[in-house]
């Protein structure tokens, strides 16, 4: 199966439409190039830098499920204990496209992960799914939707999350 390397999701109305355009090059998990206003399939600005004190010498880009064994300082989108296992290594095993959907399927031995984006047609609202399979007895201790880049602008956010209710 032949993975191609840019997924293009396009959706909202026409006077206001929405891209998503995600990096799935691989081998590992993709990343978000760009989430905003509508631009076409041409070359991209170049990314910015991102500024904080401690880092590695090379940037880490932000993947859809930044993970605990790939550099990534923060919060990891998935906290699991496979058996055998000292972290996740994820690597990119199929994405299926339709109109508006975009599925990412990730596999590291007996895990299989798949990340759906689905970017609405009239709205340009984008949801993010992510379910995990498992062929042995595994400690799932988190595991987060998927991990979209905000923009610098970004002044506040919304998010629905089940502490509420302490699912978690």
């Amino acid at each position: 199966m032949t993975i191609p390397p840019r997924i293009h999701l396009r959706g909202g109305p026409p006077d206001d439409a929405v891209s998503v355009l995600i990096d799935a090059s691989g081998p590992g998990v993709p990343r978000v190039l760009h989430w905003g206003a509508a631009i076409d399939d041409g070359p991209l600005a170049p990314e910015p830098q991102l500024a904080w004190g401690a880092r590695l010498n090379a940037p880490v880009p932000l993947t859809l499920l930044p993970t605990e064994g790939r550099r990534f300082f923060g919060e990891p989108a998935v906290s699991l204990q496979p058996a055998g296992a000292a972290y996740l290594d994820l690597k990119l095993t199929g994405v299926e496209t339709a109109e508006e959907t975009a599925v990412f399927t990730l596999a590291d031995g007996g895990l299989i992960l798949r990340i759906t984006l689905t970017l609405d047609a009239e709205t340009g609202v984008l949801e993010t799914r992510t379910r995990i399979e498992a062929a042995a007895p595994t400690e799932l201790r988190w595991l987060a939707s998927a991990c979209l880049p905000l923009p610098d602008r970004a002044a506040e956010q919304l998010t629905l999350t089940g502490d509420w209710a302490d699912e978690f």
